[in-house]
């Protein structure tokens, strides 16, 4: 809980540093980010479900496990921008 306080703090301080427009700027450079990344997601289900449509068992395992992993990239990454 104190670590959580001093972290607020510390974030507290860095915004009162910086420039109201700055802090726009970054928001909205995140924000175009997190639609990019919304995409990229959304393509990455795409895939996932063309790859059901393969006849060779083995591509679309091997499809199915990237394309998994990469949504789970995604929704890490995108989590992390909106934490920022």
């Amino acid at each position: 809980r104190q670590e959580a306080l001093d972290r607020e703090r510390m974030m507290s301080m860095r915004y009162k540093e910086l420039d109201i427009f700055k802090l726009d700027i970054i928001a909205r450079e995140l924000k175009g980010l997190d639609n990019q990344l919304g995409f990229v997601g959304k393509q990455v289900k795409m895939m996932q479900t063309d790859a059901g449509k393969l006849k060779n068992y083995d591509e679309q395992q091997q499809f199915g496990n990237h394309g998994s992993r990469m949504l789970d990239q995604c929704v890490h990454l995108r989590g992390h921008i909106r934490d920022v």
